[in-house]
């Protein structure tokens, strides 16, 4: 039987995470001990199912993530676009494009398992622009679009696209494609999930570290990608 105090400690931590994404005792201590009451924690856990979202606690922060499928709490995808893009009216393609560098940014960070999340800690960003060319160059003259469809990614599009923007240097210049890449740190920036230095060094966040390792990474989806992607473009390879 939970009384009105349990309810009332979980709506206070329920609501404080709802605003602020994640808690940490440093912030609000009383709030933070409360998820260590098992009966406000079973009370979170409707919460959590009604509103299809996760809220887990990893060393000393506890995170509020909606769930990939969460219209409400999470973003659409109009949404996104202007997350990512706040000025101006921006494409689908401009979008997808986005999406793809979010994903090559973080199969270059977290391609692991348990203690072997995380590769690397930190990538240029003049690296990891060339990693995008390269892959993306596999794709360019594809006209089979199984790969979209298997992959659920636009590929063939995104990279017929990528190469009719400018590959200049300045990431302020508008849509070239250190711009697209700037869009993306920006974003992931905000969400507190990498940090930038001197402009072009993307590391990632203990945010990001600890979301990769405990939860927020789908790494059957990314592996899934990254299998079909990889096959494809094996099978474009001459056999000698």
């Amino acid at each position: 039987m939970y009384t009105l105090e349990d309810i009332r400690k979980a709506m206070r931590l329920y609501n404080y995470l709802l605003s602020h994404g994640e808690l940490t005792a440093q912030e609000e201590k009383e709030t933070f001990l409360y998820y260590s009451d098992v009966k406000v924690r079973e009370i979170i856990s409707t919460f959590e199912e009604e509103s299809q979202v996760s809220i887990k606690k990893y060393d000393d922060t506890i995170y509020f993530i909606p769930n990939v499928d969460n219209d409400f709490l999470g973003y659409k995808r109009s949404e996104l676009r202007k997350e990512i893009f706040p000025r101006g009216e921006m494409k689908n393609i401009d979008l997808f494009l986005c999406m793809y560098i979010m994903i090559q940014l973080t199969s270059e960070f977290y391609s692991g398992r348990g203690n072997n999340v995380k590769i690397r800690d930190l990538i240029q960003l003049g690296e990891l622009d060339g990693k995008i060319t390269e892959r993306l160059e596999l794709f360019l003259d594809k006209e089979d679009r199984a790969v979209d469809e298997e992959s659920g990614l636009a590929i063939t599009d995104i990279s017929k696209y990528w190469f009719t923007l400018i590959n200049e240097d300045d990431a302020a210049s508008f849509k070239t494609r250190r711009w697209y890449i700037s869009q993306v740190m920006n974003f992931l920036k905000k969400e507190n999930l990498i940090s930038i230095q001197d402009e072009t060094v993307i590391i990632p966040t203990s945010k990001f570290n600890r979301l990769a390792a405990n939860y927020f990474l789908n790494y059957e989806r990314l592996e899934d990608i990254n299998r079909i992607l990889n096959e494809k473009t094996m099978e474009e390879e001459p056999h000698a």
